[in-house]
């Protein structure tokens, strides 16, 4: 296939946003963040209220990260 084709797709895009993103170092919680971000935009949790639940979720894990992380201090 010929790169000009490949590069008219989404998944070609989105791949290189994901690429770009990861250049940049992004902590454990960006990139979760950004995980859900790209799920939610391609309509991955079917619902409102499972992106919802997702993203309640989402929160208790970082709460709980960083909860752990104090303790350590």
């Amino acid at each position: 296939m010929q790169k000009q084709a490949i590069k008219k797709r989404a998944s070609y895009w989105m791949f290189k946003d994901m690429h770009h993103f990861l250049e940049t170092k992004p902590s454990e919680e960006e990139i979760l963040e950004g995980i859900w971000m790209l799920l939610d935009k391609r309509r991955a949790f079917g619902s409102q209220e499972n992106a919802d639940a997702a993203r309640e979720s989402l929160e208790l894990v970082l709460a709980e990260a960083k909860e752990r992380q104090g303790q350590k201090a």
